[in-house]
């Protein structure tokens, strides 16, 4: 491994901290987090009396899994899925800004016919 792949695998991790799990400084002082960890964690949801997953998240970490291809990825497999995600993400949200109804939900929009 080389210097460039540690000091980009560095600033990851720097963002991750910034952006989700907040950090101490090196004067003792805690800077939280951009989005707080209470916000997108739920794993004490259910004790709150709050649903620990929901179907839309379900679906989509499923999708997800498929387009990364395997359970246990590279990372490098990992950040090309993000990226992935994050240009049809970007479609969607031009789609909706122009006005545009969204896709068919996987059928969830269809009456059926007896």
């Amino acid at each position: 491994m080389d210097l460039p792949l540690t000091s980009e695998i560095g600033e990851l991790v720097d963002y991750f901290e910034r952006t989700y799990i907040g950090r101490t400084l090196a004067s003792g002082y805690y800077l939280a987090a951009t989005f707080p960890i209470d916000l997108w964690n739920y794993h004490f949801s259910p004790s709150y009396g709050l649903p620990g997953t929901t179907n839309a998240v379900e679906a989509w970490h499923r999708s997800f899994n498929a387009t990364v291809g395997c359970h246990h990825s590279t990372i490098w497999k990992f950040l090309l899925a993000l990226k992935r995600e994050q240009g049809l993400v970007e479609v969607r949200q031009t789609n909706y800004l122009a006005g545009k109804p969204p896709p068919n939900g996987g059928g969830l929009s269809r009456v059926r016919k007896h």
